[in-house]
């Protein structure tokens, strides 16, 4: 007598027509993207891009962010051919698909991305009060859907964060030596045939330090398009490269971020690295031995960036009284509470002019300082949320500088040197998605509860 054990179940099969339609439609997209007319060779790559993001977001989701975080450090300004979107934001978007649709586990917020989603709630109410429109709605769905990655982040494991953030160090070492020998060859040219990342086809991609003698320097650019973006985003590259890459591939690879970094001449940047390396040498919880190291490697470091004229000159002019971004500065701070007179509830508001229409900007004088923008924008309440974020994460980063351990110890102590230098001195963190986007990964290391070794002595440490 059979029991239902004895029988022999076949595995279940596709009927034989799908397997046949799919080699059908693949045939045609390929011979039409080889063939076809112009038009239809965009529409058909289009369809193989959105299948393979469709199936990669819904089943290999992780791909997804290991994707965005290369994008983000490789080309984070480039636009979706024919209708202008952010390729960073449609990739932000598709890791949030990701996560509502895969068995992941959600987790308690933290402090930080608590934090960050009041922030988002109260910049809801700014925007609401100013009667949305099609711009302030495209800008403040944007900010938002960048901003709120810090969540989707700190949902992986131990393992999927420290292969999104290699892939992120991967992404801005490829720009890095896109942009280093760019400058050594002195070709710009090239950009005007890169309109796809938002490089102005006609020319005047440059982008010039003008000296005190009246010589003009070129400033490392890359894929960044600014180069104030892409300092930050090569310096947030050589913090997570030093603290997950191990061996020669840690001294390679950061030393390659580092000097693209300085040769961006960007002084909130070059002025945050200095911090976070005297913060980390002084205050770090490391081995004495391994500060003292640290120490020489940074003198050396240092010693080595300014026998470059360019940086040199650049850090110098910022002690002029004549430094044009000084003075400017100065300005707008004597006329903050004028600026702001009616406005202090709700702030200018998302999609104003002046972080939208480039004439406008280079006539509005407000504080280039993020949090102050932060309240410029969206008022009062957005503003103080922003500092208490701030605060939150800077006692976060001080714990981790006083661990044992090398590799959160320099996320600390980075955090501290962008917090308090380079965030003080710009405010891209707060209107443009590369810069907010970073600054929402170098959180979600910090906040993760395992991608970055708690209380270990690192003794292979440099």
């Amino acid at each position: 007598m059979s029991t239902r054990d004895d029988v022999t179940t076949r595995p279940a099969t596709s009927p034989w027509w799908q397997g046949a339609a799919v080699v059908a439609v693949v045939s045609v997209l390929v011979a039409t993207i080889l063939l076809g007319p112009l038009p239809f060779k965009l529409l058909a790559l289009l369809a193989v891009v959105g299948v393979a993001a469709i199936y990669l977001t819904f089943v290999h989701n992780v791909a997804v962010f290991a994707l965005m975080a290369f994008v983000l450090g490789a080309a984070p300004s480039t636009q979706t051919p024919g209708i202008s979107v952010s390729v960073l934001f449609l990739l932000c978007g598709a890791v949030w698909v990701g996560l509502l649709t895969s068995p992941r586990r959600w987790i308690a917020p933290t402090w930080a991305d608590g934090l960050v989603l009041v922030l988002i709630v109260a910049s809801a109410f700014s925007w609401i009060g100013h009667v949305p429109s099609g711009a302030s709605t495209s800008d403040f769905v944007r900010w938002a859907t960048v901003s709120s990655i810090i969540y989707p982040l700190r949902t992986l494991s131990r393992r999927e964060i420290v292969i999104v953030g290699k892939w992120f160090v991967a992404g801005c070492s490829a720009a890095a030596v896109l942009g280093i020998g760019l400058l050594a060859s002195g070709n710009s040219t090239v950009f005007s045939s890169l309109g796809a990342l938002g490089y102005d086809p006609e020319g005047f991609n440059d982008r010039l330090v003008v000296g005190p003698d009246g010589s003009l320097t070129p400033r490392l650019i890359a894929t960044y398009i600014d180069p104030n973006i892409a300092g930050l985003v090569l310096g947030v590259g050589a913090i997570l490269a030093l603290a997950l890459l191990r061996g020669w591939r840690r001294v390679a690879v950061s030393g390659l971020l580092l000097l693209a970094t300085a040769l961006t001449l960007s002084r909130s940047v070059l002025g945050s690295m200095v911090v976070a390396g005297l913060v980390l040498v002084v205050f770090g919880g490391l081995a004495g031995r391994v500060r003292l190291r640290l120490a020489l490697v940074g003198v050396v470091g240092a010693l080595a960036a300014l026998s470059l004229g360019a940086v040199r000159s650049r850090l110098s002019n910022s002690f002029d009284p004549s430094d044009i971004g000084t003075n400017a500065r100065r300005d707008a701070l004597a006329d903050w509470a004028d600026t702001m007179r009616g406005s202090w509830i709700l702030g200018k508001g998302f999609g104003s002019a002046e972080f939208t229409d480039a004439t406008v900007a280079s006539t509005t004088n407000y504080v280039a300082n993020a949090p102050f923008v932060a309240m410029y924008r969206g008022g009062l309440v957005v503003g103080l949320v922003f500092v208490v974020l701030l605060l939150v994460g800077l006692v976060m980063a001080w714990r981790m500088v006083r661990s044992d351990s090398f590799e959160t110890a320099v996320v600390g102590a980075g955090f501290i040197g962008l917090t308090l230098v380079a965030l003080q001195l710009d405010f891209p963190v707060v209107t443009l998605l590369p810069a907010i986007a970073v600054f929402m990964l170098l959180l979600a290391f910090m906040s993760h509860p395992t991608a970055l070794p708690r209380g270990r002595r690192d003794e292979d440490s440099p």
